[in-house]
Order: C-alpha cells, then structure tokens, then sequence
C-alpha cells in the first residue's frame, strides 16, 4: 500500500510539472519581432530586385541583386539617377561584356547624387572603370566590400567625401581605386594594376592597406594625407609618394622601384610633411627621398633603411638610406648601397645609427648642417663626410658623434 501511494503521488507530481510548463511555454513571449519572415521585399522594409542588365535607378531605395549579370548590350550595368541609394549584389557580380568605356556603376547626368551605399559582390571584366562615381556632382559614397577585376579603366573612381573600405583592386588597366578628396579608405588591396595602386586627392586618411606589384607607385597620396599602418612590396615606381603636408606612420615599404627602373620606399616630392615609425628596405633607389632642400623641407623620426639601392647613381637619385631631409632623429641606416644619410643644407641629423653602408655612413653636401650625438660603424667611403660635395663659406657643425 506504501508503494502504491508513493507511485500514486509521483503521478500526480508529474502531471502537474507537465501542465505547469506546458503553461510557460504558452506564455513566454516570441524573441522575433512581428510580421512575416525576412524576404527581400519583407518587414525591413521593401527592396527592389535588380534582376536584368542595363538598369536604370531613378528613385530613392534598397536594390539588389538577383543573380550574376553578363553584360550583352552596350552601356552601363547599373545607372544611378538618384540619392539616399542601397546596392546589395547579394553576393552576386556584374560581368562585362567588352564594350568600350561602359562600367559595371555610373552615374546619370544631373545630381548631385549623395548618400549612396555600394556593397557585397564581384565586378570584372569591364571595358571602362569597374565602378566610376565621377561625372554628375557626387559625395558621400559608402563602398565596401567589393572586388574589382580586369576592367579595362580603373578599378573604381570614387568621389569626394566617401569612405572606401574591404576593398580588392586587381589587375585593372587603370589605377587600382582612384580617389577624390576628404576620402577615408581603409582596409583596402590593390595590387597588378598597370598605374598606381592607390591614389588619393587632398585631405584623405588611408589606413591599414597594402599595394603591390602595380605597374607604377603602390601609394600616390595627395597633399594634407594621414597615412597609417600600410604596406607596399614591389611596386614599379614609388612604395608611397607622400603629398604636400602630409603624415606618413607606421608603414612599411620593400623591393619597389625594380619594374620601372626607379623608385624609393618613401618618395617626398613636396615639403612639410613627417614620416615616423616606418621601414624601408630592398628598394631600387632610396629608402626614404625628399626633393625639398632648405626650411620648409620634410621631417623624418624612428624610422629604418636597409639594403637600399639598386644602383650607384649620382645624389640625390642614388641608393641612400635617407636622402634631403631637413631633420632626420633616432633612425636607423645600415647596409645601403651608397650613404646612410645625406644631408643637403641645413638640416638637423641626430641620433641617429649609421653602419655598413658602401659611402659614408653620414654625408653632407651643403653647408648649414648639425651632425650631433650619430653612431657610425664600418662604412666603405667614410663615417662622417663634409667635405666632398661642400662649397659654401657656412660650414657645418659635428659634435658628440661616435
């Protein structure tokens, strides 16, 4: 009888468990928001599918894309004539089909056309730029997350004041991404494109990419630059040539210059910027050049050049590790071909390490310099060199050097 009530009252336990979460389950809440499940066309709102090439987009709104579309009829994949524009390629591409001067994205006559989102897909094969964004008065672009591929122009030209971002550039006859001013590009490669890899107009801040094997320079930057984070291996001209008033940090250039026949890592044709925190080494001329002699000269700090210079060329195109800077501060400069730094006129050389390098490890050729508290070692020509290419009555001064 004790067996049978304990039985008994486990039954009635378990019953009771039972209806009591049956009960909660009815009750508890749905975590999914209301209305029916996601569809392209569903509760976020509605998106127009984009499912036939050439297509022309004259109003505000999400368009994507339903499949990979081949190109078949001159123009244009896609025509923008309108702004506050979403383009998903959904994962899909658009393909040329060889017509000359058509791209895969334009925009329409008229604009300006602002507030426009390109994302998530291929472009290739385009007989103009894989997306040119230039034309009808443009800004504020959001491209992201593309590829673009063998295209006859460009990779992409992209308008003022866009952000440019998870982007491939490759194999474009053109420049890889060819940027306008106020851009933020990030988290970008570009690379076998025939011009250069990146190139950026005024106020543009490049961060955390990498060029390489481009036909010219990997980074053609324009003045009033912040440049960070980036690589540039075995481009044709110039790792990076660094715009007017420009900030050059924590970037690495290698074995440039070598296709074309010229080219340094870090190559400042105009003045008042500063380079710190980079390394250079392999390239065909200088590690780091500036054109710029006198006060408003280039700046360079903690920065390292080695095994520069392909070949023995007279200064300032030969194969230093620094060469013209105005102030050169706590770098180093080993194993180039010709001098670890030279010095133009008046410049400030400080701190610096300068050691087996085939000329001098530190060479003057002007007047008006300070030589102050350097390390040579083990330098072919000279440690320290004032005198071979120094005409002017100034002099320069040279203290607490090793």
């Amino acid at each position: 009888m004790a067996k049978s009530n304990h039985t008994g009252r486990l039954s009635t336990v378990f019953t009771g468990v039972v209806c009591l979460c049956a009960t909660l389950s009815l009750a508890q809440p749905s975590l999914l928001p209301p209305g029916p499940p996601f569809t392209p066309s569903g509760r976020f709102g509605p998106r127009t599918q984009i499912g036939s090439i050439p297509y022309f987009i004259g109003a505000p709104g999400a368009y994507y894309l339903s499949n990979t579309l081949i190109q078949t009829l001159p123009g244009s994949a896609i025509l923008i004539g309108a702004s506050n524009v979403t383009i998903d390629f959904n994962g899909h591409a658009l393909i040329g089909g060889g017509f000359v001067g058509d791209s895969a994205i334009a925009l329409a006559p008229g604009g300006p056309w602002t507030s426009i989102e390109i994302h998530n897909g291929h472009i290739a094969m385009w007989g103009g730029a894989g997306i040119d964004l230039f034309g009808a008065p443009a800004q504020a672009f959001h491209i992201h997350d593309l590829i673009s591929f063998g295209n006859t122009g460009n990779g992409m030209n992209i308008p003022d004041g866009s952000i440019v971002r998870n982007v491939i550039a490759s194999d474009n006859a053109g420049w890889g991404l060819f940027v306008d001013e106020y851009c933020k590009v990030t988290n970008c490669i570009a690379l076998v494109n025939d011009f250069d890899g990146i190139f950026t107009g005024f106020g543009c801040h490049v961060s955390d990419c990498a060029t390489s094997f481009n036909g010219m320079d990997g980074f053609a930057l324009g003045p009033t630059n912040v440049t960070i984070g980036s690589t540039a291996v075995s481009n044709g001209a110039n790792g990076f040539e660094v715009g007017f008033n420009s900030r050059v940090t924590d970037c690495s250039a290698s074995n440039n210059g070598f296709t074309g026949g010229f080219g340094s890592g870090f190559f400042c044709p105009a003045p008042s910027s500063i380079l710190g925190g980079c390394a250079s080494s392999n390239n065909f001329n200088s590690g780091f050049e500036s054109l710029i002699l006198g006060p408003t000269g280039n700046s360079v700090h903690d920065c390292i050049a080695t095994f520069n210079g392909g070949v023995l060329a007279p200064p300032p195109f030969g194969g230093d590790g620094f060469t013209n800077f105005i102030t050169v501060t706590d770098c180093t400069a080993n194993s180039n071909t010709e001098n670890g730094i030279q010095s133009a006129m008046g410049s400030h050389v400080f701190r610096n390490t300068c050691n087996a390098n085939t000329g001098s490890g530190i060479i003057a050729t002007g007047d008006g310099n300070t030589i102050q508290n350097n390390h040579v070692a083990f330098n072919v020509a000279a440690g320290i060199n004032t005198a071979a290419f120094n005409p002017g009555p100034g002099g320069n001064m040279i203290t607490a050097n090793t």
